[in-house]
């Protein structure tokens, strides 16, 4: 991701995640329906909205990272799931204390946060994802099931 000038370099465990399984296809591994990006979806997916959102309205007030609501789009946000209908999980990059939270970029409505501590950063969704597999356990009301191709999977 090195050769893409304004994209943040995300944090060790992202690149940890990414050089075992550079993205998940289709599948959704995060419950209900989020597929991991790999190298090259992460890119398109930023540059894509980047372009989207620098042709927009110029002047645009600049979010509170602290707010549980914020804009459509920031180029110090790496995308690293989709969900399939255009809506991406994003890992905030920008200098503040709560850099690395993990935000829902709704295509239609803007950004999202969800306060609970599995959200507060991408170790934290991986491992609470882990343990719910791992258990049987749920996980924000889905449960871990085995699909018909022997891969894991969500039921709502």
């Amino acid at each position: 991701m090195e050769p893409y000038r304004g994209l943040a370099r995300p944090e060790r465990t992202s690149y940890e995640s990414l050089l075992r399984h550079d993205g998940t296809g289709h599948h959704g591994l995060l419950p209900p329906f989020w597929s991991l990006l790999g190298t090259q979806g992460i890119v398109s997916a930023w540059q894509i909205r980047t372009r989207i959102d620098t042709a927009g309205p110029a002047g645009a007030e600049e979010d509170d990272p602290e707010a549980e609501y914020g804009p459509w789009w920031n180029a110090q946000w790496i995308p690293f799931a989709l969900d399939g209908s255009g809506d991406c999980l994003i890992v905030g990059q920008r200098s503040h204390r709560l850099n690395g939270r993990i935000r829902v970029a709704d295509h239609e409505t803007g950004c999202s946060f969800r306060r609970h501590p599995r959200w507060a950063s991408l170790p934290a969704l991986l491992g609470a994802t882990a343990t719910a597999l791992e258990s049987g356990s749920a996980l924000d009301g889905c449960s871990p099931v085995v699909l018909h191709a022997g891969e894991p999977g969500w039921d709502l």
